[in-house]
């Protein structure tokens, strides 16, 4: 209660208001903006044992606030605005969204005592409201709790659980409905912070806690980004070696007044906000364990009476769990069941097969979009009406069926028939039906699917031509490659029964470009490809047949290859197997053919939108004037087929014939 002194007729305002502040039965003290002292009353110098000059002007708020819990509060304010928060400016930046902001806190005596307040905070200003500092009003809450009789500790807590039960009723959500009874709990327990969470058990049965409200104690922005992704759908603790996993464990509440080295502890994490007191406070509905009310940081710390006084808080918040996972169970059978039913019906509107669903009267009760796209019959004009009057069935060989009859007879036989399906207008199409019957408390009715196959049946068509097609295209060039390698083994022979090495030379030369060819064409009946061959894999085999059949006697030839796959088709094919052909051969007989050792060198590859061909050896390599041979001549006719160049190039020391294209 505040004493007023008899009122001075003659004393101005300010005098007044000192006269207010002096003798107000609370603690009041003002500020600087920077926060040193400007003003601490006799009530202040009573609640905390400092004397008015020990203050003024020498001190700052900080000098009497638990450090940590500072620290702890301006985490949870750097947090929440987003930007650094410390030291003085934890108390008044809240000012910037509010007249005044009350808060409770701890503060620390002279002599080293510890007493919760609750703290205002506003602007202090002048007579022209210009703000000069800020005002703080202190209320001791260690006396108010002491004053408090059980029968008024019990009406506001049974408050609590009426203006909860009224909450739920009235349809509030349940993260805010739990988020407004864990504040008011906090505030009837005189607790910093803490949580309300639900006991679940995982598929081993192990129980574990996920949270309907939480404190945000956030501390980092690792914390604070984890708070925001978790505080809607809840956090879940599966580690039980904690205060809160012991009372999961025993079913008992858990006091830890000491809660730093009780041995029931699970440690904080680094920059975790002190907890000096813990209460874990179990919530039963029907003998079985279903929530946990966690508290933590009560000045006084927790006590047995405590408990035994807010169980009815904690029965009460059991009931609002279960009705909050029976309303959660409920509703999300709800959605399941209206999610399958808009799905089936999305599935048989969008189905590509035509739905028809037929009653036990013969009439029909379903046609989908399908249905009336390719029976020509629309929704409104089939739905009620007799099926065989709007669905106009024959078997393959003409017979007329009607869909129930198909239906009865498909009664052992689930697989599909074949039918033929005539519209309104007289065309038809083939079809494949499925029908199943639907047992119902009127009778059986019938469903089935319609599915048009005329596209198929004329893809299998196409099918049957193309298959028979690249059979007989296979065939023509295996009978090409046979040929060949006929004429290939004539002008061996042949070439075997000529005199002079130059004759038999040119004979050994068309044999090559004959095996050449033959070789195209055995890739093309090999790999079932006949648009186009990797040239690649043609390139290594060719060398190396041409160069064993060809090399100069006692000569070792190496071959060198470096080739990416490169896909030529078969109208650049040939012609480049006997450039390719034609090039080793030049190699072989005018590079080579002196030597006891020489080097054949190719590649092949692709240079942006050209493809390169390179074949040469270490040898004097090809004249780029003068007299051409017939190789020459016939490499550059070719190359003009494929309207390429060749050129004469040298590559590392390997003279050869450069030749580009593009493909």
């Amino acid at each position: 209660m505040m004493t007023v002194p008899p009122a001075d007729p003659t004393a101005t305002p300010a005098e007044i208001s000192q006269a207010i502040i002096a003798h107000a039965g609370v603690a009041i003290i003002a500020t600087s903006p920077t926060g040193t002292i400007t003003a601490f009353n006799p009530a202040a110098e009573d609640l905390l044992g400092y004397s008015e000059s020990e203050m003024v002007g020498v001190a700052t708020p900080m000098a009497f606030h638990d450090a940590d819990e500072v620290a702890s509060r301006a985490a949870r304010l750097s947090s929440h605005y987003g930007e650094p928060i410390s030291g003085f400016a934890t108390f008044v930046r809240p000012l910037q969204d509010q007249a005044a902001h009350t808060e409770a806190w701890t503060y620390i005596r002279k002599d080293g005592s510890r007493i919760p307040v609750l703290l205002t905070v506003s602007r202090l200003r002048d007579e022209a409201g210009t703000a000069v500092g800020y005002l703080g009003v202190a209320r001791d809450r260690s006396a108010y709790f002491k004053q408090l009789s059980k029968e008024q500790a019990t009406a506001e807590m049974a408050d609590i659980v009426r203006t909860s039960q009224e909450r739920f009723i009235a349809g509030v959500a349940s993260q805010q409905l739990f988020a407004d009874l864990l504040n008011r709990i906090l505030g009837f327990t005189d607790s910093e912070y803490g949580f309300i969470g639900e006991v679940l058990q995982d598929e081993a049965g192990t129980p574990y806690l996920k949270t309907h409200a939480i404190t945000n104690i956030a501390w980092n922005p690792e914390t604070r980004a984890l708070y925001e992704a978790n505080r809607l759908t809840g956090f879940e603790f599966r580690n039980l070696k904690t205060l809160f996993g012991a009372a999961l464990t025993t079913n008992e509440p858990v006091i830890a007044n000491q809660a730093a080295t009780d041995s029931r502890r699970g440690g904080l994490p680094p920059g975790h906000p002190p907890m000096h007191s813990f209460l874990g406070l179990p919530c039963f509905y029907g003998g079985k364990m279903v929530g946990l009310i966690g508290l933590a940081n009560r000045e006084s710390g927790y006590s047995r009476d405590l408990v035994d006084l807010v169980t009815p808080l904690a029965s009460s918040t059991a009931s609002l769990i279960q009705a909050t996972r029976l309303e959660a169970e409920k509703q999300a059978s709800a959605a399941t069941l209206a999610e399958k039913e808009n799905r089936l019906r999305s599935i048989l509107e969008t189905a590509a097969d035509c739905f028809i669903e037929v009653g036990p009267d013969g009439t029909v009760k379903e046609w989908n979009r399908r249905a009336e796209a390719s029976l020509g019959v629309s929704r409104a004009e089939a739905i009620g009406r007799p099926v065989d009057d709007v669905l106009h069935l024959t078997w393959p060989d003409g017979k007329p069926v009607g869909l129930l009859d198909v239906t009865h007879g498909m009664a052992s036989d689930t697989g599909p028939r074949e039918v033929l399906v005539t519209r309104p207008d007289g065309s038809s199409f083939p079809a494949e039906l499925v029908a199943w019957t639907v047992p119902s408390s009127t009778g059986a009715g019938s469903c089935a699917f319609l599915r048009d196959i005329a596209e198929r049946k004329r893809f299998e068509e196409q099918q049957r031509l193309l298959f028979q097609s690249e059979t007989l295209l296979k065939e023509v060039h295996h009978r090409i490659k046979n040929n060949m390698q006929v004429i290939s083994s004539l002008l061996s022979i042949q070439a075997g029964k000529l005199e002079g090495d130059r004759p038999r030379a040119v004979f050994l030369e068309c044999r090559e470009r004959i095996r050449a060819m033959s070789l195209i064409h055995d890739r093309l009946y090999s790999t079932g490809n006949y648009a186009a061959i990797d040239f690649a894999d043609f390139l290594r085999e060719m060398l190396s047949l041409t160069v064993s059949s060809n090399k100069p006697d006692g000569c070792d030839v190496a071959i060198t290859l470096t080739a990416e796959p490169l896909h030529v088709s078969v109208d650049h094919a040939v012609p480049l197997s006997l450039i390719a052909s034609e090039l080793v051969l030049n190699a072989l007989k005018h590079g080579l053919r002196t030597r006891q050792r020489g080097q054949i060198v190719a590649h092949l590859h692709r240079r942006g939108d050209a493809c390169e061909l390179f074949v040469g050896d270490d040898g004097p390599g090809p004249a780029s004037g003068g007299s051409r041979g017939t190789g020459l001549q016939l490499i550059d006719s070719l190359t003009r087929q494929i309207r390429g160049a060749a050129t004469v190039a040298a590559r590392d020391g390997i003279n050869g014939v450069l030749i580009r294209w593009s493909e």
